[in-house]
């Protein structure tokens, strides 16, 4: 054996030895976190844009958008995402149908055709809508009333799941919302008005107001949500933390890499753990209200492109297992973060962001009320995350290959302590040409590229792989995302 021969050896099998490997063992022990709800991912809009997102009344809603909808609808009989109306804007908006002098402060009329175009959009898939009311006036909550008096006339609260009152209050003393040094028990004070002047009108079900709208980790007013909550649990159907692990406000950059750490996934759910977990103890259902990758309105490059689709996926798993209800991400017709928009020179025509197809793969793997399941899992590489789902007599290991750094592929080896895995089990991979693209993701031959109906284009043709000696065996490229399904 020459010289040349042997070098080439040694460079194959250091290359070998260099690839990445993820050895899961699935067990029969399901996590604690709850059951995922079937319209766990949702969607939040400001209040100008949400009738021109979903379709204005008097025309009817864009048939794009509600199959969009629909096609996360999965659990027959549980409703399809919600629709939460909010944001900045909320403060900035009032029930005005006969378009009286705006305010200071108040930027937009809500009209009835606002109120119409959200409740047709979610009527046919059975989905549902939170709405969040004007609290930029301390103790008069007439504008609030107003606006939930206008929602009991013109569309009723067969689909209307809670009201807010207010956006990120925890704000207020530094938004110019309210004076500086604006308290937690100021903020208590000013909503229990607001909330008793909602239900005393007598048409406001009860409970239907979602609390808190936190986004912030403002101290104070983190450590009166535990005696917020048991105080009001009278009054609340759920409550909301907003989250954004990372921020362009004012500018501030950041990086695909930022976006991928365990702190814009994991850290943010160890974040609301314990607030969920008192939340729980009441029957209050917790939900991230508004939230998506990048604070200020996303950020070009990062927000719009495959990457946040990697973020997202696994961003949502570490919710659900802390036991989230749910999580609803922000957007508008043409906003950078937006998980759907819509072309300006075509307002029918969707362009499905790849934050929509990781709200797709994971409503298509959590459907009718799934369960995290524990495994036990050896990798070399700590951004390839892995979650393992059960539902419906089947396992589902999500694989979610993080690393945007590698160029290799990593060898992936499922087995389980249930017994020796044998027969076919089927791969769905989403994937794309690079971590920065916008366009070209597809699902196992499915892509939203093209769309007009808000269908998927192509077949779905996911690999069928053979157990070998009781392990499933494949290789996941950097930057993708596998789903490997099996009885």
């Amino acid at each position: 054996m020459n010289q040349i021969t042997i070098f080439c050896l040694l460079l194959i099998a250091t290359v070998v030895l260099c690839l990445d490997s993820v050895n899961i063992r699935v067990t029969k022990d399901p996590l604690p976190s709850r059951p995922i709800s079937p319209n766990f991912g949702g969607f939040s809009l400001e209040v100008p844009d949400a009738a021109n997102m979903v379709g204005r009344y008097p025309s009817p809603p864009k048939d794009s958008y509600v199959q969009l909808l629909r096609n996360l609808a999965l659990t027959p009989g549980a409703g399809a995402p919600r629709l939460r109306i909010g944001g900045n804007s909320a403060d900035e908006s009032w029930w005005n149908p006969d378009n009286l002098p705006k305010p200071q402060g108040i930027t937009y009329n809500i009209q009835p055709d606002d109120l119409i175009s959200i409740n047709n959009a979610v009527k046919p898939v059975n989905g549902s809508i939170v709405f969040d009311l004007d609290f930029r006036q301390p103790t008069t909550p007439t504008w609030a009333v107003n606006h939930a008096l206008a929602i009991n006339k013109y569309i009723g609260w067969d689909y209307v799941y809670a009201l807010e009152i207010g956006n990120e209050c925890d704000l207020y003393g530094h938004n110019g919302i309210r004076p500086t040094g604006y308290t937690f028990d100021d903020y208590q004070r000013e909503w229990n008005i607001y909330a008793n002047a909602l239900y005393a009108t007598g048409v406001v079900p009860k409970p239907r107001i979602q609390g808190a709208t936190f986004c912030c980790e403002n101290p104070e007013f983190d450590r009166g949500l535990s005696s917020y909550m048991r105080s009001s649990k009278s009054l609340l159907r759920t409550l909301s933390y907003h989250r954004y692990p990372l921020d362009h406000c004012g500018g501030h950059m950041n990086t695909m890499s930022q976006l991928l750490e365990d702190r814009a996934s994991v850290g943010q759910a160890e974040f609301l753990k314990p607030y969920i977990e008192i939340a729980s103890s009441l029957d209050i259902e917790f939900w991230v209200g508004e939230s998506n990758s990048i604070a200020c309105g996303g950020q070009e490059g990062i927000s719009n492109v495959f990457g946040s689709a990697l973020w997202a996926v696994d961003y949502m798993f570490n919710l659900a297992n802390v036991s989230a209800w749910g999580v609803n991400f922000h957007g508008g017709v043409r906003s950078i973060y937006t998980p759907i928009a819509y072309d300006n020179t075509d307002p029918s025509l969707p362009d499905v962001r790849p934050l929509y197809y990781a709200m797709w793969l994971f409503a298509r793997t959590t459907s009718h009320f799934s369960r995290l399941y524990n495994s036990k899992v050896s990798s070399t590489n700590p951004l390839i995350k892995v979650w393992t789902v059960y539902g419906q007599g089947s396992y589902k290991v999500v694989v979610v290959h993080k690393d945007i750094a590698t160029t290799e592929s990593a060898n992936v080896e499922i087995s389980s302590e249930v017994g020796s895995l044998s027969g076919v089990a089927s791969l769905s991979v989403l994937e794309a040409s690079s971590p920065y693209v916008q366009k070209g993701l597809s699902y196992s031959g499915q892509t939203f590229d093209g769309t007009r109906d808000g269908k998927p284009i192509g077949n779905y043709s996911p690999v069928q792989i053979t157990a070998d000696a009781g392990t499933f065996k494949f290789t996941l490229k950097p930057a993708t995302i596998a789903v490997l399904e099996f009885v």
